[in-house]
């Protein structure tokens, strides 16, 4: 779906997302950009392969990491 407007909100868990994140960021329009990290194999699937490339342009550029593995308690309480 495209509305032609960017996303004030974008997430996502994997490289194939890195575009949409990148997207997000274009100016004028400011934007929360997520990575879920998902790195915690006891309470969920463990699945930070395919994610190398997301997660170190995160690192670079800023970018929200929300990793499953340490924030499980912030989110889940």
């Amino acid at each position: 779906m495209s509305i032609g407007k960017r996303p004030i909100l974008a997430a996502g868990n994997t490289n194939g997302d890195i575009q949409m994140l990148q997207f997000a960021n274009k100016l004028p329009r400011a934007a929360l950009r997520l990575l879920i990290l998902h790195d915690d194999p006891a309470h969920e699937f463990d699945c930070v392969e395919g994610a190398e490339k997301s997660l170190e342009l995160a690192k670079r550029y800023g970018r929200t990491v929300v990793s499953i593995k340490n924030h499980r308690k912030t989110v889940f309480g």
